[in-house]
């Protein structure tokens, strides 16, 4: 059973769509940051002004901005909040999408996804990875925060319409479970639907990477590090005459973090071999 929370630092697997989630995960909240101080440096000047929404066009004007219609400072924070969320989902699909080639270098060259277009991404890579008798530990309350901010990013990227799903999704959520985990969110995240802060955005892009972490945890075990010289695409394509076959496969094995035996490389190296 794979603790709920670790030191993922420990691990030293560098599963790539992992990497690459953290990283993009990490410039984007550090985006996203930096809207939300100067949006607020700018409230707090523009709410002094005896006009507000005249300064705010004027200084539209100045920074040749069009503002269309009567802005609202406080429709304004939900709607910001909200619209970062799109892009954390779409990091998410994106990782789950780089986690599917991952799998196939390294578990099953032949692993696809379950076709059901009724399901979302994550439920769909949970029965995947049930194919191949993976089953990441992942905790209820989690798996309902994903559901929930799904929802709420669903809702923002579709024009609104219907938010009761929202609300069901929330009222589903296993606060008491979550808070006793997750004590820095504790009475700041989640949020209704209609009250969504700056830390829900913080708990979406954790609940993410947390998710995450616990797959590329759960995977790791699955791995045939010996057999991987015939199925990783930079072991078995062909390179330049002189190439080292066996500092090929170290360099690689190294770039996953792994610390390989003397025997792996040696079956590594006699199958890139056979093949070029």
């Amino acid at each position: 059973m794979i603790p709920h929370f670790y030191d993922f630092g420990v691990i030293k697997f560098k599963l790539p769509s992992r990497e690459r989630l953290v990283k993009r995960l990490g410039e984007y909240d550090s985006l996203a940051e930096f809207a939300v101080l100067s949006f607020r440096d700018f409230e707090s000047t523009a709410l002094k002004q005896q006009d507000t929404y005249g300064y705010i066009c004027s200084k539209a004007q100045e920074h040749d901005v069009k503002i269309k219609g009567i802005v609202s400072m406080n429709n304004y924070h939900e709607a910001m909040y909200k619209s970062f969320m799109v892009n954390t989902y779409a990091m998410f699909a994106e990782f789950i999408e780089n986690l599917r080639e991952d799998i196939r270098i390294l578990v099953k060259p032949d692993f696809v996804f379950v076709s059901n277009n009724n399901i979302s991404d994550y439920e769909r890579l949970k029965r995947s990875l049930a194919n191949i008798d993976l089953y990441p530990s992942i905790p209820i309350w989690l798996e309902q925060l994903e559901t929930y901010y799904r929802l709420v990013r669903n809702h923002v990227a579709h024009n609104g319409g219907d938010d009761n799903k929202c609300k069901k999704a929330f009222d589903k959520i296993d606060l008491q479970a979550m808070c006793s985990e997750y004590k820095v969110f504790d009475k700041l995240a989640p949020n209704p639907p209609n009250s969504i802060t700056i830390q829900d955005f913080y708990l979406y892009s954790a609940s993410v990477k947390h998710i995450a972490n616990i797959i590329t945890i759960s995977l790791k075990d699955k791995i045939n590090w010996k057999g991987i010289g015939k199925t990783h695409p930079e072991l078995i394509k062909k390179h330049e005459k002189g190439t080292d076959r066996r500092k090929l496969a170290r360099n690689i094995l190294l770039e996953y973090g792994y610390r390989y035996s003397k025997e792996e490389l040696d079956q590594i190296t006699k199958d890139i071999r056979s093949q070029w």
